[in-house]
């Protein structure tokens, strides 16, 4: 399963590098450039980064990929961010919440997540 994630803060990169062998991407435009060449099976998607908001990043990946399944990721865990999460069809993992919950909604999307089993991470 290819996944990939775009996150500014390098702490989370690692942690969806780790937990689930994304693809990492630091900003926008390098992200956007790898997308439309090749079509990931998950998307990971931080919500406030410097160079480009995360929800016109998920607009533009929607435009090229309507039924691409994307995870929002955010500390901003806001009635408005989960609306948008909604409007867009996208999952919504709140960052600093179980890493188990992440791991489970990737799995949702067809992530093989029996390596996790019986596991603390």
């Amino acid at each position: 399963m290819i996944v990939y994630a775009l996150d500014d803060y390098a702490g989370f990169r690692d942690i969806y590098r780790k937990l689930l062998g994304a693809e990492i991407f630091s900003n926008a435009a390098d992200l956007l450039t790898a997308i439309k060449l090749d079509k990931p099976d998950l998307f990971i998607c931080d919500l406030i980064m410097p160079d480009m908001d995360g929800w016109t990043v998920v607009e533009m990946v929607r435009k090229l990929y309507d039924d691409l399944p994307v995870i929002v990721s955010t500390s901003s865990n806001t009635a408005e961010n989960r609306f948008l999460a909604d409007m867009y069809k996208c999952d919504f993992w709140a960052k600093g919440t179980d890493l188990k919950k992440l791991v489970k909604k990737a799995g949702d999307y067809g992530y093989d997540t029996t390596r996790f089993d019986n596991k603390i991470y």
